[in-house]
Formats: structure tokens, C-alpha cells, sequence
């Protein structure tokens, strides 16, 4: 599926759409699938978890294909577009302020 369409998915789930910049006061969980690295997308999709977290909804992100590189401390990632960080850190930042993150560790063999 394109990065593009899963972001968009993701607002139309936020609600966000009529405001931007507003997360809406939505109170079902929120799970974001990351499957790449590269790109704009995860940053935006970090951003929009932790923001949504911070907000006080259950929010999960679930790494799957190149994404689980995030998952790998020892992995080179890019930064993401929206805070400048790496998008590792980012990840970290939100797992941080207690939000979830899964993957199936046999996944990451897949990744090498």
C-alpha cells in the first residue's frame, strides 16, 4: 500500500482534517502501521502518535517490513522531516511518554 495513502488514513482517523494542526476530540485508540523509513511519511506518522498520545488517546504505532529497523538500536535511519531527529529517537521519545510500539521479533530476522 503507498506511504501516502496510510498517512492519509491515519488523519481521516485523527479526525484532523477540518483543522489542521488540531487532533479533534476523538477518544478511540489510534494504531499507526509503519512500513518504511524513508520519506516524509514516518516522521508525520511519529509525530501524529505521540501528539495524539499526549492528548490522552491510546495510541499504538506497529512496526512491520523496513520499519523494523527502528527498532534496531545499532540501525542507521533517517531524520524525521518533521522534528529533525532521527526517527529512531523520535520512536523512543514516544515509548517514552508511554506509548506502545510492536513487532514480532521473528520479523526482524526478515530484515537481516
Amino acid at each position: 500500500m503507498n506511504k501516502r495513502i496510510l498517512l492519509l488514513a491515519a488523519i481521516l482517523l485523527t479526525g484532523t482534517l477540518q483543522s489542521p494542526g488540531a487532533f479533534g476530540d476523538a477518544k478511540g485508540a489510534l494504531v499507526l502501521f509503519l512500513t518504511q523509513t524513508d520519506g516524509s511519511v514516518p516522521g508525520h506518522a511519529i509525530h501524529i502518535a505521540t501528539r495524539m498520545h499526549s492528548e490522552g488517546r491510546n495510541t499504538t504505532v506497529v512496526l512491520t517490513g523496513e520499519a523494523l529497523r527502528l527498532a534496531v538500536k545499532t540501525a542507521t535511519t533517517e531524520r524525521s522531516a518533521i522534528s529533525g531527529v532521527s526517527l529512531q529517537d523520535a520512536l523512543q521519545a514516544f515509548i517514552k511518554a508511554g506509548g506502545d510500539v510492536f513487532y514480532t521479533p521473528p520479523s526482524l530476522a526478515v530484515i537481516g
